[in-house]
């Protein structure tokens, strides 16, 4: 997220990276970890 942070990426691209992320992620065991990131990106997009 530092990369959006400092506005060298948007929030398409961030959002993408998740998803991308997200998708491999979910084959361990880290639906907290994916859920925490998830809530971070949403509640920054939704307060900007």
């Amino acid at each position: 997220m530092t990369e959006y942070e400092k506005g060298e990426i948007d929030y398409h691209t961030l959002f993408e990276s998740f998803q991308g992320w997200n998708a491999y992620a979910k084959w361990a065991n880290s639906y907290k970890s994916r859920m925490k990131l998830f809530k971070e990106i949403s509640l920054d997009y939704y307060n900007n």
